[in-house]
């Protein structure tokens, strides 16, 4: 137990070292963060080109995405994931191409710690989850039609209108849609 307290003091007394290391700020760190911020720019505008090019393809009726059967749904939604997969995997490879360009000191090794692995993450995540809404409504149908009891109905841009059962539903673009919904939900 003795050996314990020992280890753990040992790791308290070095918390102010390690927060020095955080906030030193040298040439070497300059050069980190430039290369995120290429990286990340590089990626950002290929990912949004990609995204964009993706969310035109899918169904972007929302009418239309109901009359889908689900097997055809599940179909969709998997060779979708399955193209945003190897967009995800050649997108770094793409932007790797270009090296570091604000490399001017001799002491800095380029993506050392990974540092264009960062920058090409943060980048696709914001391109892909702000441009590709046409496939979260797909999943968000796909997930209504698979587990209905336990769908949460949220969304402030989402229109929620009660059904003749007095239930919420979503209705998209408005209450006109539900309607529409018997003859959409009925043809699986």
């Amino acid at each position: 137990m003795k050996e314990y307290y020992d280890i753990q003091k040992q790791h308290f007394k070095a918390i102010p070292g390690k927060l020095k290391k955080i906030f030193y700020f040298d040439i070497i760190r300059l050069h980190k963060l430039l290369e995120i911020s290429q990286y990340c720019l590089m990626a950002f505008f290929i990912a949004l080109i990609f995204s964009t090019m993706m969310n035109r393809l899918m169904i972007q009726d929302r009418i239309r995405l109901r009359s889908i059967k689900t097997v055809e749904l599940i179909i969709k939604i998997s060779i979708y994931t399955v193209i945003l997969a190897i967009v995800a995997r050649y997108i770094p490879k793409m932007v790797s191409v270009i090296p570091f360009i604000g490399h001017w000191s001799k002491k800095y090794k380029a993506n050392y710690k990974g540092e264009a692995t960062y920058g090409i993450t943060v980048a696709m995540g914001f391109a892909f989850y702000g441009v590709i809404y046409n496939y979260y409504a797909m999943i968000e149908e796909l997930t209504y039609r698979l587990f209905p009891e336990s769908q949460r109905l949220t969304g402030p841009a989402t229109q929620m209108c009660q059904d003749s059962e007095n239930k919420y539903i979503q209705a998209h673009p408005s209450c006109d849609t539900l309607k529409q919904k018997q003859v959409f939900h009925s043809v699986d």
